[in-house]
């Protein structure tokens, strides 16, 4: 292959962003590209019960954190997965008042049964726990999280009544027996055996229905201020906004230039070259240069 082609808008080239003049080639992240499976990474959780148990704290930190920037701001800014106290160095910013606070933030979190027993069960699966899994299991974390900040938040006078707390005796019913749950999901997978991510099509099911429910909710009851509010971030958000956090974490940020080897198909100018009104920029690349620096570095 001696030459490879690009296709780009007029707009690009010449217009706003002169990419010709400044021989610039333009590289997308991957929120901008076509294919929805373009950068894809299948991410999974496994470990043991220390690992998981620290998962736990960590999300509860989350919750505390963004629960005392609620009382601290309101809604005067906007609150984003950027508030997270997550990242490699660890809570280099806590006081020896707020590191008490937390202590006994999660002594009182994981007095809950389901909570104290959550972190055995999860190092007992027997496969890798992928997103869709993982999101299911905080959904109910998330209820315990909140409820047991907001009351150690009242208890030491933070605030003048427990926000957002919700009794939850319905739901302790349902998840006394999760243990069975997990023990259930664990059978299944070995009756299934050659059946590729068998828990996570199940999980991928319940997952579409929650965010069928929560669309429901969103366009039924809310109003679209209510929607990019704080207490929506901290409410219903959280969860998934935590998950998002950890992948930006564990993979850095990315760009990628698209290059073909043909440019003859009427459909590639239709597609990428403005419905074959852009431009097909054609490159000689020096091949064997670009070898030797692969091979030399």
């Amino acid at each position: 292959m001696n030459e490879i082609y690009r296709f780009r808008r007029i707009e690009n080239l010449l217009g706003k962003h002169q990419e010709l003049a400044k021989q610039q080639i333009y590289f997308a992240s991957p929120d901008q590209l076509n294919d929805p499976m373009e950068g894809y990474r299948d991410i999974f959780w496994k470990g043991d019960q220390i690992v998981w148990e620290n998962f736990l704290i960590n999300y509860l930190r989350c919750v505390s954190r963004i629960f005392f920037l609620y009382l601290l701001l309101g809604e005067s800014k906007k609150l984003t997965a950027d508030d997270l106290p997550l990242n490699s160095y660890g809570n280099i910013y806590e006081t020896p008042q707020s590191l008490a606070l937390f202590r006994k933030i999660k002594t009182a979190f994981f007095k809950h049964k389901f909570i104290s027993n959550l972190s055995d069960l999860l190092s007992k699966r027997g496969a890798p726990i992928r997103r869709r899994e993982l999101s299911s299991y905080l959904s109910f974390v998330q209820h315990y999280a909140i409820n047991t900040v907001s009351q150690i938040y009242y208890q030491e006078g933070f605030s003048k009544e427990r926000l957002f707390y919700h009794e939850l005796p319905e739901m302790e019913k349902y998840i006394s027996r999760s243990h069975i749950y997990i023990k259930l999901i664990n059978r299944l997978e070995k009756k299934l055996v050659g059946n590729t991510n068998s828990a996570d099509l199940i999980f991928s099911i319940a997952d579409q229905i929650r965010k069928q429910q929560q669309l429901a909710v969103k366009y039924n009851e809310m109003t679209a201020e209510h929607l990019n509010s704080n207490v929506y971030f901290l409410t219903m958000e959280l969860p998934d906004s935590f998950l998002d956090k950890l992948e930006t974490i564990m993979y850095s940020n990315w760009y990628s230039a698209s290059f073909l080897g043909n440019c003859t198909n009427s459909a590639i100018w239709g597609h990428y070259a403005d419905n074959h009104r852009g431009v097909c920029l054609i490159f000689s690349p020096n091949w064997s240069k670009f070898s030797d620096s692969v091979t030399s570095s």
